[in-house]
């Protein structure tokens, strides 16, 4: 197994299979899906916002310390990402901490050192425990979630098929546990509108193998991802 979050072409360096954003499986893969759509939260200490006023919109950020994530594939700056209306938008954020680790973001946030972009998953027992207070929610986008994925014209070895035998039944029992949450910092490939081909030509038209029983709902556990981009293993 490999963590990694560079793009990475799974065939060429003999992989059985990869987990990431699906627009990293070439058009000849098969992509099982492993995590559901998660949506994004911007979040900020109580603390923080006591000396300086909330964000209304994208726009304000730029008048806040932004905790910012430097991705570890090419060293790139995350732009934020907000949707509203049907309408999309990007913020290049500025502020005096850079991180390259998820949980390192939120932590941060936490202690006040600013205003953080993660996932659900990552900042809701702080929201819970009012340790973080949510802001533009109402512009927080749905990221895809991850798949795992392996070429299609071969045939499956025996502990690769044991996985995805695994996650269908890890589905079906969390599946209807857990909201659908994601991780938006794995890289351009997972981001709206873009692609990253891994192998092969990169189209967006994939074999998917449907599950038996519900999709399922596992949420993000680490920092960014794995093998191939965002998050692998092979």
């Amino acid at each position: 197994m490999v963590l990694d979050d560079a793009a990475t072409d799974i065939v060429a360096r003999g992989f059985d299979a990869g987990i990431g954003s699906r627009d990293l499986a070439a058009a000849d893969m098969v992509a099982v899906r492993v995590m559901a759509p998660m949506k994004v939260a911007v979040v900020g200490a109580p603390a923080y916002f006591a000396s300086f006023a909330p964000p209304r919109t994208p726009d304000d950020l730029g008048h806040h310390e932004c905790i910012q994530f430097r991705r570890g594939s090419d060293g790139s700056i995350f732009d934020w990402a907000f949707e509203r209306g049907g309408r999309s938008r990007r913020v290049a954020v500025a502020g005096r901490l850079t991180v390259n680790d998820a949980r390192m973001c939120v932590r941060a946030a936490v202690d006040g050192a600013g205003i953080a972009y993660t996932i659900e998953a990552l900042a809701e027992p702080f929201l819970r425990a009012g340790q973080l207070a949510r802001v533009l929610e109402d512009w927080s986008p749905r990221f895809d979630g991850m798949f795992l994925y392996y070429p299609g014209h071969r045939q499956v070895p025996a502990p690769l098929r044991a996985l995805i035998d695994m996650i269908r039944v890890s589905g079906a029992a969390l599946g209807r546990k857990r909201p659908a949450l994601a991780n938006p910092f794995c890289g351009p490939a997972c981001e709206p509108g873009a692609g990253g081909p891994a192998s092969g030509n990169g189209s967006a038209d994939r074999q998917q193998e449907t599950p038996a029983a519900a999709e399922p709902r596992l949420p993000y556990r680490g920092r960014s991802p794995v093998v191939a981009p965002p998050q692998h293993s092979g």
